[in-house]
This record gives structure tokens, C-alpha cells and sequence, in this order.
């Protein structure tokens, strides 16, 4: 009886510690079922094509491989459009290369969806919009600022915190949202893409600190030499950000 139990209790924790793995690698299982589904449909049924396209399609939009840090440096309302940006290349990301949020840490500095000088609340936009009137609802575009999981924002972002999110130094106070992961065979990949206000060598972090080339460079090395990824891609979308 006392075998029967222990073996029960080591299953147990054999099946926690396996759906604990498949999280903490990110892989989403519903996002995987949906896209196998739709294999499926398209290869009429065909097990061996359907298995081998599939597996094609994990490695091909990475949906456990590839981690996202993309964040505006910015804060005030005039600076609209790096928020812009950054939603822009945030909904990029989802929509053609598959990312799940959970693999991605979206940081705005300033919400100006919700500013009182956003003529309609809770919306950014890419392209120019003409003042409310009554056919708004039909005319206005696509709302950047719809369906979002922002991970840090406000005065959460500052040099101190970008400095451990890129390095993925995360105290036991940080949420488990909020922290990027990776697998146990360094197979994964990381891009970052940085918007705002910068210059030769140097960002600006909300106006009251900057963050130089070296330092960020400092950042790279640190999660190369642990062999942390396999790929580091840097996308730097600011004034003088060919020279950082």
C-alpha cells in the first residue's frame, strides 16, 4: 500500500514538474493547437505531411524560441509618436512573426491614450485623424492602444530597471509577468527594439537619465558570454541611433 502511494505521489510531481517545464520554456499550448487545427484542414488530414509541416511551422514562428523587449524611452504628451512606433512594431511582432505575449515585455513610459489632450480617449493611432464628429466610430482607423498587455509603464521604466530587464537580473519582488524566460538548451533568440529620443552614443531614459553605447554594450556581452540566446538582434529607432 505504502509502494502504491509513493509511486502515486511521484507521478504527481512528475506531472507538475512537466507542465512547470512547458511553461517556464513559453511554449503556448493553445496558440499550438489552433495552428495544428489549421494544418490539419489544409493537408486533408494527412498524419506524416501534417506532423512534418507542423513541426516546420514551431521552428519557422519560433513560438518557444524567441523572446521580445520592446519599449519608447520617452514620456510627455509631444512624444506621441514614439509610443506610435513602439505599438506599431508591438502588433508587427504578434501579428508575422507570432510572438505570444508572454515572450514579449511591452515598456511605455506615458500613457497618451489616456492624456486629456488625446481628443479620443484611450486611442493611439499610426496615421493622422480628423477631429470626432458623428461618422468617427466608422471612420477612424485601426486603435494601436486596443488589446495590450503592457508589462512596465510610467516610472517603472528608468535606466535602473532597463539595465536588469535586459539583463534578466529579476529579484524575488519582480512578477512572474514581467520576466522573460529561457530553456534549458540556449536555443532561444532576443530582440530588442528601443524607440525615443537619443544621440551620438547615448539614449535618453524619460528625460532624466541617459544610457550610453558602451554601457548597453556592457548589457549584450554579459548575456553572450552566459550564452543566455543564441541570437541578439538591436533595433535602436532614435535621433542618431546609426551611431549608438
Amino acid at each position: 500500500m505504502e509502494i502504491r502511494i509513493g509511486i502515486v505521489i511521484y507521478l504527481l510531481v512528475a506531472i507538475k514538474c512537466a507542465i512547470g517545464s512547458v511553461y517556464f520554456s513559453g511554449i503556448d499550448i493553445k496558440n499550438m493547437k489552433s495552428k495544428y487545427e489549421e494544418i490539419k484542414n489544409n493537408n486533408n488530414n494527412n498524419n506524416n505531411k501534417i506532423n512534418e509541416i507542423f513541426l516546420k511551422e514551431i521552428e519557422k514562428y519560433n513560438y518557444m524560441n524567441s523572446n521580445v523587449i520592446a519599449l519608447s524611452t520617452s514620456r510627455h504628451y509631444f512624444n506621441y509618436r514614439h509610443t506610435a512606433n513602439l505599438l506599431i512594431a508591438y502588433k508587427y511582432l504578434k501579428k508575422n512573426g507570432d510572438i505570444m505575449d508572454k515572450n514579449i515585455l511591452l515598456m511605455i513610459p506615458f500613457d497618451q491614450a489616456c492624456n486629456c489632450r488625446n481628443i479620443i480617449e484611450g486611442t493611439i493611432f499610426k496615421n493622422y485623424e480628423k477631429l470626432p464628429n458623428e461618422y468617427i466610430n466608422k471612420n477612424m482607423k485601426e486603435n494601436l492602444y486596443n488589446k495590450l498587455n503592457i508589462d512596465y509603464k510610467n516610472d517603472n521604466i528608468n535606466d535602473e530597471q532597463l539595465k536588469k530587464v535586459i539583463r534578466h537580473r529579476n529579484n524575488s519582488f519582480t512578477p512572474y509577468n514581467n520576466r522573460l524566460y529561457t530553456n534549458e538548451y540556449k536555443k532561444k533568440n532576443l530582440f530588442i527594439y528601443i524607440t525615443g529620443h537619443g544621440g551620438i552614443n547615448f539614449l535618453k531614459i524619460q528625460e532624466f537619465s541617459i544610457i550610453s553605447s558602451s554601457e548597453f554594450n556592457l548589457y549584450i556581452q554579459e548575456l553572450l558570454i552566459k550564452k543566455i540566446y543564441k541570437n541578439i538582434f538591436v533595433i535602436i529607432d532614435t535621433c542618431q541611433g546609426y551611431k549608438f
